[in-house]
């Protein structure tokens, strides 16, 4: 069993499918036949919930990954819980079922101190995003939280990925003022950072907002931006293609 569990884990760690894994289920029965294993009877929970969602079976899944957190919420385990948590956010993101992963995701931030630190400011963010998605613009400005805690943790590309989709989640909400703000703010910080995306978003704003000229302005950097862009893969290419001699 030892042989069919390890092989099982190493496909799940590499984020393999586990279809092929055919005796799966009787090192998880051989498995949860030892209780005072905490780590490897969640683990069981983990892999077979995985399993499932390889199969397609989603529900099936969310089921049990429900026995598994509630099992590490009973001893505990706020480390296997969070994994197993993190597990069923997934399958329901993935079957757009945002409202749950709203209230999944709630959950989890009452516990942030708890949390690892990358993991606190991507729900925090996570939070804004899958509201809006269910129709709930309650939380959308929970990003700037997001993008400070990204700051502090030195992750700055990603504290800017949050800046550009925070603008994005404004202009969808026609809070056109606050959307530049953001998105001038982010080309303030890192010009760099998707320059064509972010002036296209500006452009689009500016025509909602009957401002033809400024909307002209940002498509044409936006052009321009995308043209340069196609000149530095094609220098990349050229640079690989003279290594070669």
């Amino acid at each position: 069993m030892k042989l069919v569990w390890n092989k099982a884990m190493a496909h799940y760690q590499l984020e393999m499918s586990l279809l092929e894994d055919s005796l799966l289920y009787q090192a998880i029965a051989y498995y949860r036949q030892q209780p005072t294993d905490t780590a490897r009877l969640l683990d069981t929970y983990l892999l077979e919930g995985m399993y499932l969602r390889w199969k397609e079976a989603n529900d099936e899944a969310i089921t049990v990954f429900d026995k598994g957190i509630a099992l590490a919420i009973s001893r505990k385990d706020t480390t296997n819980m969070l994994v197993l948590q993190r597990k069923k956010l997934e399958v329901l993101y993935k079957q757009s079922r945002f409202l749950e992963c709203k209230a999944m995701i709630e959950d989890m931030l009452r516990i942030a101190h708890k949390l690892p630190v990358k993991e606190h400011y991507q729900m925090v963010y996570s939070l804004a995003l899958v509201s809006q998605l269910g129709g709930d613009t309650s939380n959308i400005d929970c990003p700037e939280k997001g993008f400070q805690l990204a700051l502090e943790a030195g992750d700055t590309l990603f504290a800017h990925h949050i800046l550009r989709n925070h603008g994005c989640m404004l202009v969808g909400a026609h809070r056109y003022r606050e959307a530049i703000a953001q998105f001038q703010r982010l080309i303030r910080l890192n010009p760099d950072f998707l320059p064509y995306a972010v002036q296209l978003s500006l452009a689009e704003i500016y025509i909602n907002l009957g401002k033809n000229d400024s909307a002209f302005y940002y498509l044409d950097k936006a052009a321009q931006s995308m043209d340069k862009e196609q000149k530095q893969k094609k220098d990349q290419i050229m640079l690989s293609f003279k290594s070669l001699y």
